[in-house]
């Protein structure tokens, strides 16, 4: 016996009424699965932060992922690579690629092991930097720098016997670099080089890659107040909803001369990636005689920097970007050279980098599209305080 089945269609069982609101159900439909999603997610992620010294600062570095990742063991390995870049590159280590290139002979390659094969980057990185800012950023700096002691407790002047020699040594292209060999070479009597003006942003960088690559929802990575930060801190309750929206990063600026102020107090949000650099006269600086003695050396002079008491640059990316720690950090150090007459215009050759600039009589410069809040918040921070009008004596 045979049986015959005759499907009926939907559309012969559904009336009229009902298929107009189809569309609409499964709208609805996508709308609850959205909200239960988001939820979900916000639910399972989680944020872990550390701190820690390192380079010659305090480090934070705070990530947000899903709690399967384990976000406090993501955060041990990111502060690993770090480390590597300093052992890599500190002037401190006897052992890094810097001290024992600084200490070879004139005209002498220094053969560089598999593991130190990442320093011919920021080494090539540096001589780009150089290049772009003519000059203004220039590792040779060292060649004056190592005569200067800049520690409040027991400064340090160099000589003008000294500072005559080691001005005429600074020049970038007294660094050879092979990558085919694997060498590096420095040129000319008593060139030594540092990478004081971009390592950090090199470190920060392959922290920040890393948590990247690992799949963090969001990581902000802080060595002393220059910062990459991606994605989003976590998730939050949009106001009036049950909905959950991605909460920001946010960044603020200190006050170069009253250290302990913020501005603005409740920061501002980042938006996308970004890195954030500053480079200020406060943090290595001595006084003698009422002078202030900072860091940061004009390679021109082999003399502290003028016209500057501090730069921070902000240097966006649509996408992530692994480098981009490390540039904002050699950018801010030569902009901070150049000072006011040609720092602003370097800046604005660039569609993705705004800066803010605090002159020596503190006054503040910016460029069209640095955040709003920050620059009002300064400005009000300047603004004389209103004096009331004597009241007219009783009759």
């Amino acid at each position: 016996m045979s049986i015959n089945l005759t499907e009926t269609s939907t559309e012969e069982k559904e009336s009229p009424s009902r298929q107009r609101y189809r569309p609409l159900l499964f709208m609805i439909t996508l709308g609850i699965i959205y909200v239960i999603v988001s939820a979900t997610m916000g639910r399972m992620l989680e944020t872990s932060s550390a701190r820690f010294d390192l380079m010659g600062t305090v480090v934070e570095i705070t990530v947000t992922a899903p709690r399967r990742q384990r976000p406090e063991k993501m955060i041990r390995a990111a502060r690993e690579r770090m480390e590597q870049i300093d052992r890599l590159l500190s002037s401190y280590k006897p052992d890094s690629v810097v001290s024992r290139l600084n200490a070879l002979p004139p005209g002498t390659p220094l053969q560089l092991k598999d593991s130190e094969i990442g320093a011919l980057d920021v080494f090539e990185n540096a001589r780009r930097m150089s290049e772009l800012t003519d000059g203004a950023f220039d590792i040779t700096f060292a060649s004056a720098g190592r005569y200067w002691r800049f520690d409040p407790l027991d400064p340090r002047l160099p000589t003008p016997e000294e500072m005559g020699k080691a001005v005429k040594a600074i020049n970038y292209h007294n660094v050879v670099i092979d990558r085919e060999a694997r060498t590096l070479t420095l040129l000319g009597e008593g060139t030594q080089v540092g990478l004081g003006g971009i390592a950090k942003g090199t470190a920060i960088d392959r922290a920040a890659a890393y948590l990247h690559e690992r799949g963090a929802f969001g990581a902000m990575v802080n060595a002393g107040g220059d910062i990459y930060a991606f994605g989003y801190r976590g998730k939050e309750p949009e106001p009036s909803s049950e909905e959950l929206r991605n909460r920001p990063w946010k960044i603020a600026l200190r006050d170069p001369r009253q250290t302990r102020r913020i501005l603005p107090p409740e920061g501002v949000p980042l938006e996308g990636n970004m890195a954030v650099v500053t480079s200020g006269d406060y943090e290595r600086m001595f006084v003698i005689d009422g002078k202030r003695y900072h860091h940061i050396l004009n390679p021109r002079t082999g003399q502290p920097a003028q016209g500057l008491i501090s730069v921070t640059v902000f240097v966006s990316a649509k996408d992530f970007s692994p480098n981009l720690a490390e540039f904002a950090d050699g950018l801010s150090t030569a902009l901070f050279v150049m000072g006011t007459d040609e720092a602003p215009a370097l800046a604005a050759r660039f569609a993705n980098v705004e800066a803010i600039f605090i002159t020596s009589n503190e006054e503040m410069l910016a460029t069209p599209g640095a955040p709003e809040a920050i620059v009002k918040a300064y400005h009000e921070r300047q603004a004389p305080q209103d004096t009331p009008e004597p009241e007219a004596p009783p009759e």
